[in-house]
């Protein structure tokens, strides 16, 4: 028989290599993600420059792309399309204004 230190001590062994295992597999995963994530904020950054119309917001002066908005929760009361800024990123400008709090809307 094992003493009961060895037992514990190859059990306590066994669960830091489980650990280690999932952790080098989420470290993969993590890098996958960021590879996917990079082509994806170069695929939107591409794609705004593409299709929005260069401009400046009003509040920061940031260089933005106004992209028009045919469909979703951005349209006029009318019914009639919307233009949204982006940053040259890709990302929706109004999520990144630093003065984006000061100009909400009814709130």
């Amino acid at each position: 028989m094992m003493p009961a230190e060895e037992i514990v001590g190859n059990a306590v062994a066994k669960q830091i290599r489980e650990l280690s295992l999932r952790l080098e597999e989420s470290v993969r995963a993590t890098a996958q993600a960021r590879k996917e994530l990079s082509e994806l904020q170069c695929s939107a950054a591409l794609l705004v420059r593409m299709v929005g119309k260069p401009g400046t917001c009003r509040w920061c002066n940031a260089d933005v792309y106004w992209v028009i908005h045919q469909y979703g929760p951005h349209r006029k009361p009318n019914g009639q399309p919307t233009e949204a800024p982006y940053d040259p990123t890709g990302i929706n400008h109004w999520a990144t204004c630093p003065l984006a709090k000061e100009h909400r809307h009814g709130g």
